[in-house]
């Protein structure tokens, strides 16, 4: 497990491809060269983060801390993207990215952090195991300790 890099953008954007096509209910629009830019600018900021796994990429989340749009005060942390290769989606890949970006988010001041899937991926059971509550079709951890 490790920080993204600039290096590791093409491959991030393949993977985006890959998220984009497997959208439910239908794909959604993909730009390379968007996402790409998109996914540069956002590396720059300091409350962004992209934790991978796996040489090549088997599985990524994608986030930042935001303040909550009604108490400025509340940070949270939202993972905009999470994905794990589908021969890998058994494993514990998934339970890692996400212990990744929780310890990143509580050394931020996050109090809880969101995930969903765009894919129709079910995430009951991640969310299960590391005891979020579903909140519609997203999931909220709050940022608690947890084995």
């Amino acid at each position: 497990m490790r920080i993204a890099e600039y290096t590791d953008v093409p491959a991030l954007v393949a993977i985006g491809s890959l998220i984009a096509a497997e959208a439910k209910p239908a794909p959604l629009p993909f730009s390379a060269e968007t996402r790409t830019a998109w996914l540069r600018a956002m590396m720059r900021l300091p409350n962004f983060v992209c934790f991978i796994e796996g040489d090549p990429i088997i599985g990524a989340i994608l986030g930042a801390c935001v303040p909550n749009a009604d108490e400025p005060n509340y940070i949270e942390a939202i993972a905009e993207y999470l994905w794990v290769a589908p021969e890998h989606r058994q494993s514990r890949t998934a339970l890692r990215l996400i212990a990744a970006f929780r310890d990143w988010g509580r050394q931020r001041g996050a109090r809880a952090l969101f995930f969903a899937s765009s894919t129709g991926a079910d995430l009951s059971t991640l969310a299960r195991l590391v005891g979020a509550d579903e909140i519609g079709r997203s999931y909220r951890l709050p940022l608690a300790p947890w084995h």
